[in-house]
């Protein structure tokens, strides 16, 4: 009876597990055709180049240079660079001229013009290596790179070379809002002319309850004050890098363009909010060379922030790569 009472408890046991084995598979089967599905999706989404490297790169063994440099050749790029390649197709042609010339008149020929020829591509040359240098100063930006950060004063005296904006873009916790108050009255108190102080000031707001009516409490305390101009932007989340970069990147492309400034004329101070919310800022502004960031420095010894003795410091972004190293797993 024991043995038989055994027996079937291990064949029950078996039928489980082909049972989750089957069910495991069935659902690894799934999720792999949602996943084909989303990966064909967002791929339709794509420009026309990137669904070309898409197509052919995973598809390619090594060495895959030649199928790279086709893709990347196709990519679009800036105006520089196809100017710099004409530049180098007029030199190798004017090169090439330049040596027919003289084979055919067994280097007899007609010095003026060869002296000419090359004058023009001495000229070209250093035309492209210009555009280059515009070009490679202009490229991503490099984790192995150093800011230069200049500290200014809250309470300083105005400076002949300090820099004013007219437009601000930062996060506001309405609950908490001292750390952005102190930006906004660094940029509005210093003694400026009409034309040089802040007029507008963008607020990166997380949706709550009751959200609109503290944001109006705290726009009229300060629009009285101030002379500011407020514009809420609200957010789903506090923690969604992605978001809070598509909403500053948004601010910089339509926003600002429509009171009549440009991106210089803004500045993001990703001192308030949390961490997340100060990298989606940062990383929308490191993408772009013409974007301004600040942040407010002050002591943390004890207790909270004092920010009656802190100091306004802005960060200079626009760096290029000096020197490049090839980073390891331990680095």
């Amino acid at each position: 009876m024991s043995r038989n009472c055994a027996a079937l408890a291990g064949r029950v046991r078996h039928r489980r597990r082909e049972d989750a084995d089957r069910m495991f598979a069935g659902d690894s089967n799934r999720m792999t055709e949602q996943y084909d599905e989303i990966q064909k999706a967002q791929t339709e989404q794509l420009p026309w180049y990137a669904r070309l490297k898409e197509y052919f790169l995973p598809k390619v063994q090594p060495p895959a240079n030649l199928a790279v440099s086709l893709v990347q050749i196709a990519e679009p790029r800036s105006w520089r660079f196809y100017l710099i390649f004409l530049c180098g197709f007029l030199i190798f042609s004017a090169i090439g001229n330049f040596f027919f010339a003289l084979l055919q008149n067994g280097f007899a020929g007609d010095w003026p013009f060869l002296l000419r020829l090359c004058g023009s591509c001495a000229g070209l040359g250093l035309l492209a290596y210009m555009l280059f240098l515009q070009e490679w100063k202009r490229q991503e930006r490099s984790l192995e790179t150093s800011l230069r950060m200049a500290s200014v004063p809250l309470n300083a005296p105005l400076r002949s070379d300090a820099r004013h904006y007219r437009g601000l873009i930062t996060a506001v916790d309405l609950n908490r809002p001292d750390a952005a108050i102190t930006p906004i009255k660094f940029h509005t108190n210093i003694e400026l002319s009409d034309e040089k102080r802040l007029k507008y000031c963008w607020c990166l707001i997380v949706k709550e309850k009751h959200i609109e009516d503290k944001f109006l409490d705290f726009r009229m305390s300060l629009s009285a004050t101030t002379g500011v101009e407020f514009f809420p932007v609200y957010l789903n989340s506090g923690s969604d890098v992605h978001e809070i970069y598509e909403r500053v990147d948004e601010i910089y492309w339509n926003d600002i363009s429509s009171k009549g400034l440009k991106a210089t004329d803004v500045v993001t101070d990703i001192t308030p909010g949390f961490k997340t919310m100060s990298v989606g800022m940062a990383l929308a502004c490191l993408m772009k060379y013409d974007r301004a960031v600040e942040y407010v420095e002050s002591d943390k010894k004890m207790g909270p922030p004092d920010l009656t003795s802190a100091n306004m410091v802005s960060l200079d972004i626009n760096f290029f790569v000096k020197q490049k190293k090839h980073l390891t797993r331990q680095t």
